[in-house]
């Protein structure tokens, strides 16, 4: 090792070592990205149908919020849970009548969201895509 890459070596491990006690010594990890929503299709539907969301940073498990002036709990805001991407790109999920009342993905250990059944209202509403990674961006949706 004279041409000098045993010493480029141990250059590079000790900057790899030193970010990870600097990250251990912070308490903080870089942050996966959070989701965000590109297209959604179709853009108009009714309680039964199957709604495809593209976009990405989405995850194994995440949770639809739907928002509309006629919910009735804090934020105008129900949930669809546990909605499962294959490809971290694309969500599909069927438009049920009863929505929930918390994102599940934000729950901490310990914490329970009660088990209660919220009606979808018609009109339109605002779709956003909720992981452990955060919030998305909202898309709006016509329910008939």
């Amino acid at each position: 090792m004279s041409d000098g890459t045993g010493m480029w070596f141990g250059v590079i491990v000790v900057i790899a070592l030193s970010v990870i006690v600097y990250f251990l010594m912070s308490g903080t990890l870089p942050k996966a990205a959070k989701p965000s929503i590109s297209s959604i299709s179709p853009d108009s539907a009714v309680t039964g149908m199957v709604i495809a969301i593209n976009g990405s940073n989405f995850d194994y498990i995440n949770d639809i919020a739907i928002s509309h002036k006629n919910i009735i709990l804090l934020g105008n805001t129900a949930y669809l849970n546990n909605i499962s991407s294959k490809n971290g790109k694309t969500l599909f999920f069927n438009l049920t009548d009863l929505l929930r009342a918390c994102p599940k993905t934000q729950l901490k250990p310990g914490e329970r969201c009660p088990d209660i059944g919220i009606g979808l209202p018609k009109g339109d509403i605002e779709i956003r895509v909720i992981n452990k990674n955060g919030e998305s961006n909202p898309i709006g949706l016509k329910i008939s």
